[in-house]
């Protein structure tokens, strides 16, 4: 993507654990952080979306001037899904609602580097102990068998 929002907005790369500014050239990957400088009724506002760009510094072959950027990663767990955003926070409280017959326990199984996730999402989830084996059908075979969100 082309970074075309010079005039309204200082764009700058930090290291998502030191936050220590990250100099712009070609290759660059850090945590994206902008300042608002324009905008009837905004302050100067230092802010982070949590995306982890990549920046290229050199002149693009469209001809339009400036940087480029794509979004290579999150400084959260934030994963979406068909357009929807889900935290494994969320699924956490959904796991709650069948306890006992699972103990909350689970993993979340990505067959590509998140947060873009091609659906279903796999979720394996750790059985109950106190709960029969014989009383989850077909997951009697092994305490992690997925679950699939469609």
């Amino acid at each position: 993507m082309h970074w075309l929002a010079d005039d309204l907005c200082i764009y700058e790369l930090v290291d998502p654990d030191t936050r220590e500014p990250i100099p712009l050239q070609d290759g660059a990957r850090g945590e994206a952080v902008f300042t608002n400088i324009e905008g009837d009724g905004w302050a100067w506002l230092r802010t982070s979306l949590g995306d982890i760009h990549e920046v290229t510094m050199s002149p693009c072959p469209c001809g339009r001037s400036g940087f480029r950027y794509k979004v290579v990663g999150r400084t959260d767990d934030m994963l979406k899904v068909k357009g929807v955003i889900v935290y494994p926070a969320a699924v956490t409280s959904l796991l709650e609602c069948f306890s006992p017959r699972v103990t909350g326990q689970f993993r979340l199984v990505l067959t590509e580097r998140p947060p873009l996730v091609t659906p279903p999402l796999k979720i394996k989830i750790e059985r109950g102990l106190e709960y029969p084996a014989e009383r989850l059908g077909i997951w009697s075979r092994s305490c992690w068998r997925p679950f699939t969100v469609k």
